[in-house]
Protein backbone atom coordinates (compact mmCIF):
# COMPACT_ATOMS: atom_id res chain seq x y z
CA UNK A 1 0.00 0.00 0.00
CA UNK A 2 1.48 3.35 -1.41
CA UNK A 3 1.82 6.23 2.17
CA UNK A 4 -1.13 8.19 0.99
CA UNK A 5 -3.72 5.26 1.11
CA UNK A 6 -1.75 3.77 4.85
CA UNK A 7 -3.24 7.71 5.99
CA UNK A 8 -6.12 7.17 4.58
CA UNK A 9 -6.95 4.20 6.00
CA UNK A 10 -5.42 5.45 9.63
CA UNK A 11 -7.70 8.45 9.40
CA UNK A 12 -10.57 6.18 7.70
CA UNK A 13 -10.73 4.14 11.38
CA UNK A 14 -11.54 7.40 13.54
CA UNK A 15 -15.23 7.74 11.64
CA UNK A 16 -18.80 6.53 12.31
CA UNK A 17 -20.33 4.59 10.08
CA UNK A 18 -22.43 7.43 9.02
CA UNK A 19 -19.75 9.61 8.42
CA UNK A 20 -18.16 6.79 6.47
CA UNK A 21 -21.08 6.64 4.17
CA UNK A 22 -20.95 10.39 3.19
CA UNK A 23 -17.01 9.77 2.46
CA UNK A 24 -18.23 6.91 0.29
CA UNK A 25 -20.51 8.95 -1.82
CA UNK A 26 -17.90 11.50 -2.28
CA UNK A 27 -15.95 8.92 -3.41
CA UNK A 28 -17.95 8.28 -5.81
CA UNK A 29 -19.37 11.35 -6.79
CA UNK A 30 -15.34 12.11 -7.95
CA UNK A 31 -14.90 8.89 -9.38
CA UNK A 32 -18.38 9.89 -11.53
CA UNK A 33 -17.03 13.43 -12.18
CA UNK A 34 -13.73 11.82 -13.62
CA UNK A 35 -15.53 9.61 -16.00
CA UNK A 36 -17.62 11.82 -17.53
CA UNK A 37 -14.57 14.64 -18.07
CA UNK A 38 -12.58 11.10 -20.25
CA UNK A 39 -15.67 10.74 -21.76
CA UNK A 40 -16.35 12.42 -25.05
CA UNK A 41 -19.52 12.61 -26.47
CA UNK A 42 -19.40 10.93 -29.89
CA UNK A 43 -20.33 12.95 -33.02
CA UNK A 44 -23.89 12.58 -34.68
CA UNK A 45 -25.08 13.17 -38.07
CA UNK A 46 -23.16 16.05 -38.77
CA UNK A 47 -20.13 15.43 -37.48
CA UNK A 48 -20.95 18.08 -34.63
CA UNK A 49 -19.38 16.62 -31.29
CA UNK A 50 -21.86 18.89 -29.22
CA UNK A 51 -25.73 17.61 -29.25
CA UNK A 52 -27.59 20.06 -30.95
CA UNK A 53 -29.40 21.92 -27.56
CA UNK A 54 -27.79 20.71 -24.48
CA UNK A 55 -24.60 22.40 -23.48
CA UNK A 56 -22.01 20.20 -22.49
CA UNK A 57 -20.13 22.79 -19.67
CA UNK A 58 -22.20 21.99 -16.34
CA UNK A 59 -21.28 22.99 -12.89
CA UNK A 60 -20.88 19.71 -10.61
CA UNK A 61 -20.52 20.86 -7.09
CA UNK A 62 -20.56 18.39 -3.97
CA UNK A 63 -22.09 20.49 -0.97
CA UNK A 64 -23.11 18.23 2.23
CA UNK A 65 -23.63 15.13 1.17
CA UNK A 66 -25.64 16.39 -1.93
CA UNK A 67 -25.13 16.19 -5.50
CA UNK A 68 -26.01 19.85 -7.21
CA UNK A 69 -25.71 19.94 -11.08
CA UNK A 70 -26.32 22.83 -12.66
CA UNK A 71 -27.26 22.86 -16.24
CA UNK A 72 -28.27 25.33 -19.20
CA UNK A 73 -30.26 24.25 -22.03
CA UNK A 74 -29.26 26.34 -25.46
CA UNK A 75 -31.70 26.78 -27.99
CA UNK A 76 -30.72 25.67 -31.76
CA UNK A 77 -31.64 26.88 -34.96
Amino acid sequence: MIPIQEKLVDKLKKFSEIELQEILNFADFLLWQRRNQEVASPPDETDNTEPANIDEECEVHYVGGVLVVKASLIKSE
